[in-house]
């Protein structure tokens, strides 16, 4: 069952009194940013009315009587939303109510698929995976930080929580991410940006191949990483890395561990004259836990 924001509250209509002053009292249903009013055929006068709670504060019979037929219309409706959402989906509002009413839909009921769920199932099967040792737990981290990247993009573009996933087309892929490469705290790179793309496209597929969505907006999408040209250490910047005093152990070793490569020629030189781990060679290499 997909998980929605809903309330089931109650208003009055100030604006629609009756002949003896009292106020109609209106069911209003929100699920998600859909919300439908229905009238209950209660009337309350406005001032026994406390707004906050939906409810009547008086304490006469028929004020104690209203509050449990307003206990009873919650109840049913929380009955029917339930019921139908075990069919897969986020039910509409209007859907809740003709199921609360005893209406039989004219069409059948429109299921709602969204992006979070279905990307959160991923990564719990990730988390499976990594447990049994058939997937790198690296990889269960990057699909973790990729879908708090697109929490973070679907509140910043959509002002809401998820996003339904036939709203997922080539606008939303680029906007992404654009999003990704300009946001304000720490943007990606084209490549990073990429890799994260790579990742929610692996969920679209999921969905495409649920057919929860007509066709793939990555289809036409490039996703290609650009070549990137390392820089290397010059002389000087190597030696004042070797020359510097750490004061823990932690920090000399991650130094004494970045300095040596013996695959490097280049600098082996340097290492020799410089730093005693220059002239070790890969056989010198020790498991500490071995020799404990």
């Amino acid at each position: 069952m997909v998980q929605a924001r809903y309330t089931f509250n109650f208003c009055i209509k100030k604006t629609r009194l009756a002949t003896d002053g009292k106020a109609p009292i209106y069911l209003r249903v929100t699920i998600d940013a859909d919300r439908k009013e229905k009238a209950t055929n209660l009337f309350v006068y406005p001032g026994d009315w406390e707004p906050r709670f939906g409810l009547c504060i008086g304490k006469d019979k028929y004020s104690l009587s209203l509050n449990e037929r307003l206990t009873v219309i919650r109840t049913k409706m929380l009955e029917a939303y339930t019921a139908l959402s075990l069919l897969g989906g986020v039910p509409s509002a209007e859907d809740v109510i003709n199921k609360f009413m005893g209406k039989e839909p004219e069409k059948e009921v429109e299921v709602k698929h969204y992006l979070i769920p279905l990307f959160q199932e991923h990564n719990d099967r990730c988390e499976k995976l990594a447990a049994n040792g058939q997937m790198a737990p690296g990889t269960v981290i990057r699909y973790k930080t990729s879908l708090n990247h697109t929490r973070d993009f679907i509140r910043y573009k959509f002002n809401t929580e998820d996003v339904e996933l036939c709203k997922i087309d080539r606008n939303f892929l680029d906007d992404y991410e654009f999003y990704l490469k300009t946001k304000s705290e720490q943007p990606c790179s084209h490549n990073t940006t990429m890799k994260y793309l790579r990742n929610f496209g692996k969920i679209v597929r999921i969905a495409v191949q649920r057919k929860l969505i007509a066709s793939d907006p990555f289809e036409q999408k490039s996703l290609k990483l650009e070549e990137v040209y390392p820089e290397f250490l010059e002389e000087h910047e190597l030696t004042a890395i070797i020359n510097k005093n750490f004061k823990t152990d932690r920090l000399r070793q991650a130094r004494d561990v970045f300095v040596f490569d013996p695959n490097e020629a280049e600098r082996s030189e340097l290492r020799r004259r410089h730093h005693p781990l220059g002239r070790g060679q890969r056989h010198h290499l020790v498991d500490q836990k071995s020799t404990s």
